[in-house]
C-alpha cells in the first residue's frame, strides 16, 4: 500500500490492545499473533482514531519529540506500513 500524507489510519477492532509500562501489546482475535511496540509507537498509536491524517500524526510527533518533519515522516510511514501489513490498522 502506498501511504500519503492525507492517508487516515484506523484501528482494526478485531485486535485486542493492552498498554503495559509504556509499551503497547497487540493481540490478534485468534490469540495467535502478538506484537509489541515502544513508548513512541504507543504515542503514535494513540493518535490513530480514524479522523487524523498521517500529516496530523507527524506534526504531533514533531512537537512531542522535537524532531524534523522529514525524520518523523520516514519513521511513521515505516511504523504505519508495518501495522497495516500485520492487519492491526487499516487505511481509510
Amino acid at each position: 500500500m502506498i501511504l500519503k500524507l492525507d492517508s487516515v489510519p484506523m484501528v482494526n477492532d478485531a485486535i485486542s490492545v493492552r498498554e503495559i509500562d509504556n509499551e503497547i501489546i497487540f493481540i490478534e482475535e485468534s490469540g495467535k499473533g502478538i506484537h509489541t511496540t515502544t513508548d513512541t509507537g504507543l504515542f503514535i498509536y494513540k493518535k490513530i482514531d480514524g479522523n487524523r491524517s498521517l500529516l496530523d500524526i507527524i506534526k504531533s510527533v514533531c512537537e512531542e519529540y522535537d524532531i524534523t518533519e522529514e525524520i518523523a515522516k520516514n519513521d511513521i510511514f515505516e511504523f504505519i506500513d508495518d501495522l497495516v501489513n500485520k492487519e492491526i490498522i487499516t487505511i481509510i
